[in-house]
């Protein structure tokens, strides 16, 4: 097989449209890399078909193309046909459901890029039923779905809903208590949103557990805690305990700077970081 829509010269087999891709996603150059990945995907629909777990793979790196440069709409296309190509060959091993799980949070993340929280929400629903079924009831993956769909009920106003969905995320043993260092910096953040839901609405006193537990477990995790973090979380504490007093004598409380906070929001299913 050759690789197709070559201008000049001879045709390229598909191992050096691999090389070519790789060598441009190496450089960042998401365009230049974009026809050497549509050019593997057409030649692995023609020799393996439409739904062989390659053209999943083929598919994932333009989408990563396509989200760094910013077309969202074309990467959520990609992703809706992956999402398919992954139901299709999961045989239900641990692999190919984290594989499916990732697949499905990365789509409902750029769902709610886009500005479509329905969707977002709907998928995130369902992802929550899947990670409760495929791994387990109390397991760090059906967690991490209940923050991603806190998340997005919160962009929603659900805003109820969403403390409800964040509070049963980190009473999940599988969640709250994983040994993985990666797993407990995640489980650490979701702590820490919650103290910032609770402080959003004015549940001061409430939310000083969830940041000293939060800033606790980022330390248990052993990995580099950034001193922007530390110091946020600690500004965090001192000003529940100042605006309790204020509350508490019947005086207003100053209003909360939104843009000073640096720690995330409720986290995706899956974050898909490319180097």
């Amino acid at each position: 097989m050759v690789c197709p829509g070559r201008k000049k010269g001879a045709p390229l087999a598909f191992q050096a449209c691999y090389e070519k891709a790789i060598q441009y996603h190496e450089q960042k150059m998401w365009l230049a890399a974009l026809p050497y990945y549509g050019a593997m995907l057409e030649l692995t629909e023609r020799s393996l078909g439409l739904f062989h777990p390659q053209v999943g793979n083929a598919l994932e790196a333009i989408s990563t193309c396509y989200r760094m440069i910013g077309r969202i709409d074309d990467a959520i296309q990609c992703l809706q046909r992956i999402v398919l190509v992954r139901e299709l060959n999961n045989d239900g091993s641990p692999e190919k459901n984290k594989e499916a799980f990732a697949t499905a949070g990365l789509l409902s993340e750029l769902y709610i890029q886009a500005g479509n929280l329905s969707l977002a929400k709907e998928l995130l629903f369902k992802t929550e039923q899947i990670a409760r079924s495929a791994f387990g009831e109390s397991s760090f993956e059906r967690g991490r779905a209940l923050c991603a769909y806190s998340g997005c009920l919160e962009l929603n106003s659900e805003h109820l809903e969403s403390e409800r969905a964040l509070r049963e995320a980190i009473s999940l043993d599988g969640y709250i208590n994983s040994t993985i260092s990666s797993e407990k910096f995640a489980a650490s953040n979701a702590l820490y949103n919650l103290g910032v839901l609770l402080f959003d609405r004015q549940r001061f006193l409430e939310s000083i557990p969830y940041f000293q537990k939060s800033l606790e477990l980022k330390v248990a995790s052993g990995l580099p805690i950034p001193e922007s973090d530390r110091t946020e979380i600690e500004r965090f504490i001192e000003a529940c305990e100042s605006n309790h007093q204020l509350q508490s004598s019947g005086l207003p409380i100053p209003p909360a700077n939104a843009e000073e906070s640096t720690l995330p929001l409720p986290p995706a299913v899956a974050s898909t970081e490319v180097a």
